[in-house]
């Protein structure tokens, strides 16, 4: 195993821990409520999704193309034995997509579906404070709800049930609906 590969091997460990972790630390106390999120790349931009807006995240999974009107459709993918239509978040954001995207996070809801993006950065556990949303009813830039501040950056954070209603437009006009 070269160098490059034990380290790419070395961080998929400590990520897979990180979010494991999220999983069994012990709730934190009202007074330091905190916002669990994603931090991923979509065309080489960072953002954020919340954790709590998905259903599962997958790593490398096959999906199949489908010909259409919708460019945002990369095409379908099987979880769970239940196939479901996959979109490029970088598409839907109004970036270029690259081929195929490397992650997929089923969004919560019903109808299932699946957003694909490039990279997965890791799990962030941020107090509620360092980020800062829309209020409900204001007017929104696409299909982001807000800023998660970091010590070195800030990333848009992705509404994922914008990013369904976008959707579900894309697919009833196909036309009128496309955002790239």
């Amino acid at each position: 195993m070269n160098a490059q590969t034990r380290g790419l091997a070395e961080r998929l460990t400590d990520l897979r821990e990180s979010f494991d972790r999220s999983f069994v630390d012990p709730p934190r106390p009202p007074g330091g409520a905190t916002e669990h999120l994603l931090a991923i790349r979509a065309a080489d931009h960072p953002y954020a999704l919340r954790l709590n807006e998905t259903a599962g995240l997958f790593a490398d999974r096959a999906v199949t193309p489908l010909p259409g009107p919708v460019t945002a459709l990369c095409g379908v993918a099987t979880f769970r034995g239940v196939i479901v239509p996959v979109y490029s978040l970088a598409a839907l954001l109004g970036r270029q997509p690259r081929a195929d995207p490397r992650w997929l996070a089923l969004v919560l809801g019903a109808p299932a579906l699946a957003v694909g993006f490039d990279a997965l950065d890791g799990h962030l556990r941020l107090p509620a404070e360092a980020l800062v949303f829309l209020a409900p009813g204001s007017e929104r830039r696409g299909c982001l709800s807000g800023l998660a501040t970091l010590p070195d950056q800030q990333l848009s954070v992705v509404d994922l049930a914008a990013v369904r209603d976008t959707i579900h437009v894309m697919a009833a006009h196909p036309k009128e609906g496309e955002v790239g």
